[in-house]
C-alpha cells in the first residue's frame, strides 16, 4: 500500500510539473523575424509570349534571266554584304551588250556626218543658194542623230547593268537559307525565289500587348498610381522555355498605334543583340517588359503573407503593454514582383511606411496576438527595394 501511495504521488508531481512547464513555455515569445517596410519604386513588368524573327528578312530573286552557272556559298553559310551568291551564264549578255556599243559607233558616225551637212547648209545659206527646206531638214537630221545617240547610251547603260545583274550579290550580313534552285537552272528575271537571307544580329522579338491590358495601365498612369516613361526607355527581358534568361537586354522599339480587330491586340517589337546568334528567327519565347513603376508603393515578401477566412493577411510586429505581439493586419494584394531575386507582393491597401511585419517563424504562430520576439537584427528595406540593411531593436 505504502508503495501505491508513492507511485500516485510522483504521478501527480510529473503532472503538475508538466503542467507548470507547459504553462510557462506558452508565455514565452515566439522567435521570428521582422522587417520594417518602406515607399520603394516597384517596377511594373509585363510578361508576355513572343515570337522572334530576323532584323532583316530578304527573298533573293534575280533581275535578269538567265542559267545558274554556279552557286557560291553553302546552305545555311554565314555571308557578308556584298558577297556573290549566284553567277549567272553571261554569253548572251555580252553578246547584247557588244551589238549595242557596235551600234553607238554607228550612231556617232551618223551625227558626225549631221554635223557636217549642217555646216554645208549654213554656208549655203548666208549665200542664199539653198532653200529654206533644205536647212530646216539638216537641223532635224541632227537633232534626231542627238536622240539617237541617247537613246543608244540608255540601251547600252541597260545592257552593262543586266550583265552586272548576272552576279547576284548579297544586299545584307545574314545567313543564307537552303537554295531553291540547282546549278544548270533556267531562272526567269524577277521570278522565283532563289533563297531567303535573314539577319540574325541584331534580332526582332515581335508581341502582342492586349489592348484591355494597355488601357488599364494607361488609367493608372492618368492616376499618378505609375508612372510610364518614354518608349525608349521601356526595356525588355527574354526567357527560354527551360527557365533560364537570355544575358543580353533589349528595348522597345515599336508600337504599334492601330489595334488589330482580330486579336484585340496592338503590335509590338524589342530588339535584342545577337553577336552569337543565339537566338533563332521562329523561336516561341516569353519577353518581360520593363519601365514603368508604381512610385511609392510598398511590398511585402511573399512569405510573410498568408491566407485566412477573410482573406490575405500579415502580422504586424505590434507592441502591446511591455511586450510584442503578432497582430493580424488584411492586405490587399496587387501584382508580384522580383526584387533582387526575392518575391514580394505589391500591397496596395493595409500598409504604410515604417510597418513593422513578421517575414519568417510564423510556423510557431499557433493562434492571433501571440507574443513573439525579433530574433536577431531588424531587417530595413532599401528605397527602392534593391538591398536590406539591418538595426538592433
Amino acid at each position: 500500500m505504502y508503495i501505491n501511495t508513492v507511485k500516485r504521488f510522483l504521478a501527480l508531481s510529473i503532472l503538475l510539473f508538466s503542467s507548470y512547464s507547459y504553462a510557462n513555455d506558452a508565455q514565452q515569445p515566439v522567435p521570428v523575424q521582422v522587417m520594417q517596410l518602406s515607399a520603394m519604386n516597384v517596377p511594373v513588368k509585363v510578361e508576355l509570349p513572343t515570337v522572334l524573327m530576323g532584323s532583316e528578312e530578304v527573298e533573293i530573286r534575280a533581275r535578269v534571266a538567265g542559267i545558274v552557272e554556279k552557286i557560291h556559298f553553302k546552305d545555311g553559310d554565314q555571308v557578308k554584304k556584298g558577297d556573290l551568291l549566284y553567277s549567272l551564264d553571261t554569253e548572251q549578255l555580252e553578246a547584247t551588250l557588244a551589238r549595242l556599243d557596235a551600234d553607238q559607233e554607228a550612231l556617232k558616225a551618223r551625227l558626225d556626218q549631221a554635223n557636217r551637212n549642217l555646216k554645208r547648209v549654213n554656208t549655203l545659206k548666208t549665200q542664199r543658194a539653198i532653200a529654206q527646206k533644205d536647212v530646216d531638214d539638216a537641223v532635224s537630221e541632227q537633232a534626231i542623230a542627238k536622240a539617237d545617240i541617247l537613246a543608244g547610251e540608255a540601251r547600252l547603260k541597260e545592257a552593262s547593268l543586266n550583265l552586272n545583274y548576272a552576279k547576284i550579290k548579297a544586299p545584307i550580313n545574314g545567313f543564307v537559307s537552303r537554295s531553291l534552285v540547282s546549278e544548270g537552272d533556267y531562272i526567269q528575271s524577277a521570278g522565283d525565289v532563289l533563297v531567303n537571307l535573314t539577319q540574325l544580329n541584331p534580332i526582332y522579338a515581335r508581341f502582342s500587348i492586349p489592348t484591355r491590358s494597355y488601357q488599364a495601365i494607361q488609367a493608372e498612369a492618368m492616376m499618378g498610381s505609375v508612372v510610364l516613361p518614354p518608349l525608349s526607355d521601356w526595356k525588355a527581358k527574354l526567357k527560354f522555355g527551360h527557365g533560364q534568361y537570355y544575358d543580353q537586354v533589349g528595348t522597345v522599339d515599336f508600337l504599334d498605334v492601330k489595334v488589330d480587330p482580330l486579336t484585340g491586340a496592338q503590335e509590338s517589337r524589342a530588339t535584342f543583340p545577337n553577336p552569337n546568334n543565339r537566338l533563332q528567327p521562329g523561336q516561341y519565347m516569353r519577353i518581360f517588359v520593363e519601365g514603368a513603376y508604381r512610385p511609392n508603393a510598398i511590398a511585402v515578401p511573399q512569405e510573410a503573407v498568408l491566407d485566412g477566412p477573410q482573406g490575405k493577411y500579415v502580422y504586424r510586429y505590434a507592441k502591446q503593454e511591455q511586450m510584442y505581439v503578432a497582430q493580424p493586419q488584411p492586405v490587399q494584394l496587387g501584382e508580384w514582383v522580383v526584387l533582387q531575386g526575392r518575391n514580394y507582393w505589391v500591397v496596395l491597401k493595409g500598409l504604410v511606411p515604417n510597418d513593422q511585419i513578421v517575414v519568417s517563424g510564423h510556423a510557431r504562430i499557433f493562434v492571433p496576438m501571440t507574443p513573439i520576439q525579433a530574433a536577431g537584427p531588424l531587417q530595413v528595406q532599401g528605397k527602392d527595394g534593391e538591398a536590406l540593411s539591418e538595426k538592433s531593436i
